[in-house]
C-alpha cells in the first residue's frame, strides 16, 4: 500500500493511503496509529542518520485563524467574520 506520511511538528501527523486517496482527503493517522507511530520512528532515525538540520520551532508570526479561514474559503465555505 503506497502511503504518505506527513509530520508537521512533534505532535501533528497525517497518514494517507495514496492508492485509495490520491487527493489526500482522508487522514488515517488516528485510526491507524500503529503505522503512524512506526513511520514517525523511522523518520526520526533517518533524520538523525542524515544529520538533517531540522528545527521544530513555532513560527511566532503564524496565524492559525487566518490559515483556517483560507482553507475554508478554498473549500467554498461561508466566510467567518
Amino acid at each position: 500500500m503506497p502511503t504518505e506520511f506527513i509530520l508537521w511538528d512533534h505532535s501533528y501527523k497525517e497518514l494517507y493511503n495514496l492508492s485509495d486517496d490520491p487527493g489526500e482527503s482522508n487522514d488515517l493517522s488516528d485510526i491507524n496509529s500503529t503505522k503512524t507511530d512506526e513511520l514517525t520512528g523511522k523518520l526520526k532515525v533517518w533524520l538523525k542518520d542524515q544529520n538533517a538540520p531540522v528545527e521544530f520551532a513555532i513560527n511566532p508570526a503564524f496565524d492559525l485563524d487566518f490559515e483556517l479561514q483560507k482553507i475554508s474559503e478554498a473549500q467554498g465555505d461561508v466566510r467567518i467574520p
